[in-house]
């Protein structure tokens, strides 16, 4: 059952002209790896903005090296946790300055080194950086899974690879819009279930109504 369902989520996702992605622009790496650092249990778009008012401030890494804890945490005190994210952000900017460059990151683990940068953050960088597709979890896309029909053991093995050898090739862009269709009309509270047509195999009605 699972593997249909995930086949027909895909369809209509694919489909649904309204669920787009939102396309991000960043400078170069460095920006894109302090956003993920802010990006962490915070909206993205606040995390997007801030990680730009900081880019635009210190326009290169020698210059965002000499910046003090301070000053960070005013930039970004409306984000939440912004007094644990200006020391990760301190914390990663000393790693940088300690290789140089960001040359040091080559691969997955090499990311997971840098404070603030988890699973997800990993992965979503080399899938922005590279032709690496994985599959990006967020609490939108299990949510919309759960209520599918998923169970967490099915989410965690469709993680670490295609699940159900689908042969989709773009399969960031379709976790991707699993998210902005959980956020969109999947949502947490009062879902758009009269606009959706996987509504008959949803477990909304069963488990959280």
């Amino acid at each position: 059952m699972n593997k249909s369902v995930f086949s027909a989520l895909y369809t209509y996702l694919s489909d649904l002209s309204i669920i787009h992605v939102d396309e991000l622009v960043f400078r170069d790496k460095f920006h894109l790896l302090v956003f993920l650092i802010l990006s962490s249990r915070a909206k993205e778009k606040v995390a997007y903005d801030l990680s730009k008012k900081l880019i635009s401030k210190y326009s290169t890494i020698e210059s965002f090296i000499k910046v003090d804890l301070i000053e960070i945490r005013k930039i970004i005190k409306s984000i939440g946790f912004y007094k644990v994210k200006s020391e990760r952000l301190i914390a990663f900017v000393n790693i940088v300055k300690t290789s140089y460059n960001l040359k040091f990151i080559k691969s997955y683990k090499d990311l997971l080194k840098i404070p603030g940068i988890g699973d997800k953050g990993a992965k979503k960088f080399l899938t922005l950086t590279s032709k690496v597709e994985f599959f990006l979890m967020d609490t939108h896309v299990k949510r919309v899974l759960l209520r599918l029909g998923f169970n967490d053991k099915n989410i965690k093995e469709i993680c670490f690879g295609n699940r159900f050898n689908l042969n989709i090739s773009d399969i960031t862009f379709f976790s991707n819009n699993i998210s902005n269709f959980g956020k969109k009309i999947c949502t947490y509270k009062k879902p758009r279930c009269f606009t959706c047509k996987m509504e008959k195999i949803c477990q909304f009605s069963l488990i959280e109504r």
